[in-house]
């Protein structure tokens, strides 16, 4: 017979944590599933990459360390009090480093499981698991560290994996459009309002009473914008498994 011991605080906190954190992943994991219900990507690869993004946090920690060792100061609480040049440099490399660190692990979905990334859906399928995996990883690290209140990391459990997932979903139909159309212009232009879109949103939530609202409004802005491409992804991946037949016009 196994004899187990009291629970401590400390290691309800933590099971509570990851329960939590596990939550997010299967709840906002299964609305992209949804989000593709015409032709759903693989349990597995999706799984993948919500693990390459959770992986993904390591890659943008090099990039930080990287940018303070070329002096390029990328804290927060720069981000927070300096100068209105100052602040935007920070938001611009924080946007930079976040989103190419979480667009690794898709591109190297697309490299070796091209067979998987056939639709252009795809690409804000997958962009979504790699963010749900970084915001993941992250807010487990912010709360290791830095111990937060238990209602501050209820909310960032239950908002930063769409929040990040919204950031990133112009480079993920970027990269749907260049993978499929062959023009290196989508995915440049995607990654681009991404990085600005991340930047603003960090400088939004630095902002007292207001800021929140304004961080709120533009993820808000982001998601109408997701749900409104959509269809239109769905049709093109349609459109790619059904040829028009001569004499029929694809609109």
């Amino acid at each position: 017979m196994v004899c187990f011991g009291p629970v401590t605080p400390s290691e309800l906190s933590i099971a509570i944590g990851a329960l939590t954190l596990g939550a997010a992943v299967f709840a906002w994991g299964f609305y992209f599933r949804w989000k593709d219900a015409l032709h759903p990507e693989p349990v597995w690869l999706m799984l993948v990459g919500v693990g390459g993004g959770a992986g993904s946090v390591l890659v943008a920690q090099g990039g930080y360390q990287l940018a303070d060792s070329i002096g390029v100061r990328t804290s927060w609480e720069l981000l927070s009090e300096g100068a209105a040049n100052e602040v935007l440099a920070v938001a611009v490399m924080i946007g930079v480093i976040e989103e190419l660190a979480k667009l690794v692990p898709v591109l190297t979905i697309v490299l070796f499981a091209r067979s998987h990334f056939d639709e252009p859906l795809d690409g804000l399928v997958y962009a979504g698991c790699s963010a749900i995996g970084f915001s993941v990883a992250e807010t487990a690290l912010i709360a290791w560290y830095q111990d937060l209140p238990a209602m501050e990391f209820f909310a960032r459990a239950a908002a930063a994996p769409i929040s990040h997932a919204m950031l990133s979903a112009p480079w993920g139909v970027g990269l749907a459009v260049t993978y499929f159309q062959k023009k290196p212009v989508p995915l440049a232009l995607g990654f681009a309002l991404s990085v600005i879109a991340h930047g603003l949103y960090d400088v939004f939530i630095t902002i007292q009473d207001i800021g929140p609202l304004l961080g709120a409004l533009l993820i808000l802005a982001l998601w109408v914008w997701a749900i409104r491409v959509t269809p239109r992804l769905v049709g093109l991946a349609r459109e790619k498994r059904e040829p028009a037949t001569p004499g029929q016009s694809l609109r």
